[in-house]
This record gives structure tokens, sequence and C-alpha cells, in this order.
């Protein structure tokens, strides 16, 4: 975001947006894996991720939203951090 400190503090008359496509859809590719029965699973993973970046945009989001994720047949954060590399 330090990028947009030339334009001031605000407010602005644009939305910044972002693009987290691939980030909402990873772990529901992974957990789904092709498998009808991971289907649940991976929609319940797709849900989570959209929720966590919804709130992301609206300047919500907090790493608790993370630990609140109690499932354990979902992807850890930390399984999710090394998807990314």
């Amino acid at each position: 975001m330090s990028s947009t400190r030339p334009f001031g503090p605000g407010p602005h008359p644009w939305e910044i947006g972002f693009s987290f496509g691939r980030a909402i859809q990873q772990p529901a590719l992974r957990i789904w894996g092709g498998e009808l029965s991971q289907v649940g699973q991976a929609q319940q993973a797709l849900l989570h991720r959209a929720r966590c970046s919804a709130a992301a945009r609206q300047g919500l989001y907090s790493p608790v939203m993370e630990d609140a994720e109690a499932d354990p047949r979902l992807p850890s954060r930390a399984d999710r951090a090394a998807s990314l590399v």
C-alpha cells in the first residue's frame, strides 16, 4: 500500500482493488483434488477464503479469522502459505 501514499490520506473517489482469485481457489482445489467425496470440504474452504478476502477488502481482516477455522480437514495456515511458494 506504500505506492498509494503519494495520493495522501484520502478519502479518494476511487476504490483500490486486489485480485484474490488464486488465493481463494488454491486451498479448495487442493482439498477437492478431483474427488467427488471432497466437494463439500472444498466448498467450505472456498467459502472461508472468500469471507477472509471480503474482510480484507473492507479493512476488517484479522489473523484471528484463520484460527477460527476449526475444521482439521482444511489446510492449515502454514499449508496455505507453503502452497504460495
